[in-house]
């Protein structure tokens, strides 16, 4: 059976730090949208990659975003 990362524990932190990062970016600067565009398009960008490649489920995606951006933190 061949191995693969799908899912796996360093995908899965990477993509839940990176929406935290973005969700705490945004909520410093709503003032100044222009301040995180750039960085939050190049994140999308990162997270259609690593869909694209198989490296996350859509369901896990979707699951990460949900917990993530409904959390109070």
């Amino acid at each position: 059976m061949l191995t693969t990362d799908v899912d796996s524990p360093e995908v899965i932190e990477c993509v839940r730090q990176t929406i935290i990062d973005l969700k705490t970016r945004m909520l410093v600067s709503l003032d100044d949208p222009a301040q995180w565009q750039d960085e939050f398009g190049q994140a999308i960008a990162n997270f259609g990659d690593l869909l694209a490649k198989g490296r996350i489920q859509k369901a896990t995606f979707e699951r990460l975003c949900k917990e993530k951006l409904n959390k109070r933190e």
